[in-house]
């Protein structure tokens, strides 16, 4: 599986036509809508082509060019965008939220909250030895309960529970639902201050925000979600010069290449009419290319992956035919040795030793941490702005 040296075709097509880059949004564009028709009809469908990371674009046969970078940054972000927006129209969000969040998922995704909340507290903790009068401001970027887990360590342990006066959260989500549920249940447990950010894109709503606004930015399952990375930079600017970003997420090269998202197909025992349309459309570049070495966890990584959406596939089988929600596969996932890689570039120390140092009080584990063993798909990482 994945972008190897493996000398492998697709046995529904053996192309030996070249197809040249696409370079400019039109032409992308067109190849695009050519694209969905694979999937057109089915229940898990695609999605378009440049919700891929950006990384990834020329194995899909994009060109990426300093002259057609935010073209395709927006029309990404659109496509995102629209797949939200479809959901709140159809109400059928909760339905979908439902049939993704398998019962691994959602378990897995709490113990990245839980790891996240351990993290954000032994780090408050620190800071406030150095000023017992200073408040915090926490933005948690799409909802996944991470502010109440924070909240709920920062209680449970005698020494930091007066902190909780001191915080002030802001919760970002594109689900109004979700961030007024939230909201109120913060308030009910523990009498805070909370602000709600309705935003479908969380990019937009940090471009707006101001610099060193925020002493903590966590998260989970929502990086993935952006297939360039200039959010970090903005993340990094609203960052506070000795706070933290402290995010979960579902890590993997499983969109890396072409060749993967036929297999799923296959998997899925997609016909082999759209199988043959698939690889008539790639052609050679459908073909698994070399270069790419995967580490065992990350091999691992996108097996569950693959595992992941055929589960998904059962749910949606056993719902039967009336009222399926929508699903698109295509998403920005990436390993998380290139996430680091891009807070670096971003601006990010995510060295566990140069961390200690900032927080020097803070009893704080071995950072990225893995939560399932030998995989490299769920990980938390921590990043502070570099001194």
């Amino acid at each position: 599986m994945g972008d190897s040296s493996e000398d492998t075709k697709p046995k529904n097509e053996e192309p030996k036509e070249q197809r040249g880059p696409l370079r400019t949004i039109a032409e992308i564009r067109e190849f695009d809508e050519i694209f969905w028709e694979v999937t057109k009809g089915l229940p898990i469908r695609t999605g378009s082509i440049l919700k891929v990371p950006s990384s990834s674009y020329q194995r899909y046969g994009i060109e990426l060019s300093n002259s057609n970078r935010l073209d395709l940054k927006i029309a990404s972000q659109w496509f995102y965008n629209k797949d939200l927006e479809e959901l709140l129209e159809l109400e059928m969000l909760h339905q979908t939220q439902e049939t993704e969040e398998t019962k691994q998922k959602r378990d897995v995704e709490r113990k990245m909250s839980w790891v996240v909340g351990e993290v954000v507290r032994e780090m408050m903790h620190s800071l406030a030895h150095d000023d017992g009068e200073r408040r915090f401001r926490v933005l948690e970027i799409g909802l996944r309960e991470t502010s109440a887990t924070i909240a709920g360590e920062l209680y449970r342990h005698p020494e930091t529970r007066d902190l909780l006066k001191r915080v002030e959260f802001h919760l970002l989500d594109w689900s109004p639902a979700n961030l007024l549920r939230t909201r109120s249940m913060l308030h009910k447990m523990y009498d805070l201050e909370v602000y709600k950010h309705d935003f479908l894109d969380f990019e937009s709503f940090l471009s707006k925000s101001q610099d060193n606004e925020f002493d903590f930015i966590v998260s989970i399952d929502s990086f993935h979600h952006k297939s360039t990375i200039d959010f970090l930079y903005e993340i990094r600017r609203t960052l506070a010069r000795d706070g933290a970003l402290v995010s979960g997420d579902w890590h993997s090269a499983f969109w890396h290449h072409p060749y993967n998202l036929y297999k799923l197909l296959e998997a899925m025992g997609v016909e082999e009419r759209r199988l043959s349309m698939l690889a008539g459309i790639f052609k050679d570049l459908l073909k698994p290319s070399p270069g790419w070495m995967a580490k065992p966890e990350e091999t691992q990584a996108m097996n569950e992956h693959l595992d992941y959406w055929l589960k998904v596939q059962s749910e949606l089988k056993a719902m039967g035919s009336a009222g399926k929600p929508r699903l698109y596969m295509l998403k920005a996932h990436r390993t998380s040795k290139e996430h680091i890689e891009n807070l670096d570039l971003a601006g990010f120390d995510t060295d566990i030793d140069k961390i200690r140092v900032a927080f020097p009080k803070a009893n704080l584990s071995a950072l990225p941490r893995s939560v399932l063993r030998g995989s490299d798909f769920a990980v938390v990482t921590a990043g502070i702005k570099k001194r």
